[in-house]
């Protein structure tokens, strides 16, 4: 994926950003932008004035007993302004900077820090590039920081990465949660890797920009490195919830592409059950990992693990938010790069569920898209804000139904079955299989 570079990106924006807080003491003002704090005074009722020798500005907009509350407008001496949504003194909504060449930065602030897509536009407005922040810091500008690692040393107590790392390999078994999914990478030393990571809804903070990938991809992951863990505890709970279920996953699509961990087990490109699976893996990182000076007992059952923020594979590096063709297949693979794009179908809801106690409703709608194929989405619809759709009066579609929805694409949706691939134990397995997310501000029913 290309990123679009821009020097008028300032540093405070590409910082770890600090909550902001505002006070008053005597006839001094003070306010935070990012991660600075400055002191001055009114210069008329609704102006905060701030001069050094360095930089001045100054900031208007609505104030309640002295802290920018509400809409606030940054203007510097070289004309360089930003336009932030403030609540109660801290940054919370969206964010605009305006350099003097009038090319413009958008992102939203959270509670005081940069989060989710970030997107640039030249002087006449067209947009010219996205970026996305992942943990407060540009994708973009953690790739440039990443490192290439020792995988021996990541086994030694006393040493751990400053910088984020970056591993290429092939993936070797997918494994999801209802929140997570796991991935198991093999470099081409035969080391192993575990990555960790929340593949659901979009996260705001904590979202990787990853495609949804497929056992045999070989793939190049930006990650930042967590800790050596026993592999088994990924796979082994005492006391198993539905949120903790450890299953495989597979994509829906009636013409996907996509080979499914249900074809490679049932084509023996793959371990038949958890068991084996697990028993797979200790053999094979035992094997590799001989040459370490660390008792077999642990190295055995320890594998480094990782956060990814990014991922691309060698078959279709990830793709460019300014490339997207739209198609069904794309978004199964992209979900994350089509997060808060507009969405609009209409289908045949084949399952429905109101939840009157959280006022929302999931429904998978399915969109005919000529004979034999189709297409499911799952859309997630809050009701808790319309007033005119409260319980007493709303109209909850059900199954059979032809709906309208519109509303945005947002990440990924997972729904849990049990299939019959455990081989001579007759035992059910989970398998997780994920649907293109939609956040719907309305939908009708036809």
């Amino acid at each position: 994926m290309s990123f679009q570079k821009k020097t008028l990106i300032f540093a405070f924006a590409l910082t770890g950003l600090a909550s902001m807080h505002t006070a008053v003491y005597a006839d001094d003002i003070y306010v935070n932008i990012f991660d600075h704090s400055y002191v001055g005074s009114f210069d008329g009722k609704d102006t905060f004035r701030y001069e050094d020798s360095e930089q001045s500005f100054t900031m208007t907009g609505t104030w309640k007993n002295n802290v920018p509350s509400g809409d606030m407008t940054i203007t510097y001496e070289n004309e360089k302004t930003i336009t932030a949504d403030y609540v109660d003194g801290i940054m919370n909504g969206a964010v605009l900077v305006t350099a003097p060449d009038q090319t413009t930065t958008a992102y939203t602030c959270v509670e005081g820090i940069p989060a989710g897509l970030v997107e640039y536009a030249n002087a006449a407005g067209t947009v010219s590039g996205y970026d996305y922040y992942y943990q407060g810091q540009l994708i973009s500008s953690l790739i440039d920081k990443c490192e290439e690692v020792n995988y021996h040393r990541l086994f030694s107590p006393s040493y751990y990465p400053v910088l984020p790392v970056k591993i290429s390999g092939t993936v070797m078994e997918i494994l999801d949660t209802q929140q997570s999914e796991l991935l198991i990478l093999q470099d081409t030393s035969k080391h192993l890797y575990a990555a960790l990571f929340s593949n659901l809804e979009t996260d705001s903070f904590n979202q990787g920009l990853l495609p949804n990938l497929s056992t045999g991809e070989t793939v190049t992951v930006f990650s930042f490195f967590q800790s050596v863990s026993d592999l088994i505890s990924f796979f082994d709970k005492e006391e198993l919830t539905m949120s903790e279920i450890w299953g495989t996953r597979e994509l829906v699509s009636s013409n996907s592409s996509f080979s499914s961990v249900a074809e490679m087990l049932q084509d023996g490109l793959l371990p038949r059950n958890l068991t084996a699976i697990k028993q797979y893996y200790l053999e094979s990182a035992s094997q590799v990992t001989k040459s370490i000076d660390l008792p077999d007992f642990s190295i055995s059952v320890s594998l480094p693990v990782l956060l990814p923020f990014y991922a691309e594979t060698e078959e279709s590096p990830t793709l460019d938010r300014m490339s997207l063709q739209y198609s069904y297949e794309e978004l199964l693979k992209y979900p994350y790069s089509y997060c808060g794009m507009s969405a609009a179908l209409t289908g045949e809801v084949v399952r429905a569920n109101i939840d009157y106690q959280n006022e929302d409703i999931l429904f998978t709608v399915r969109t005919s898209e000529g004979k034999n194929t189709w297409h499911d989405y799952i859309v997630h619809y809050d009701f808790r804000d319309d007033a005119e759709a409260s319980p007493d009066n709303l109209l909850v579609p059900v199954t059979g139904d032809t709906v309208t929805v519109t509303g945005t694409y947002n990440g990924n949706a997972k729904l849990l079955s049990f299939s019959d691939q455990s081989g001579s134990e007759k035992k059910l397995l989970p398998v997780y299989t994920l649907f293109p997310a939609v956040e719907a501000t309305s939908f009708t029913i036809d």
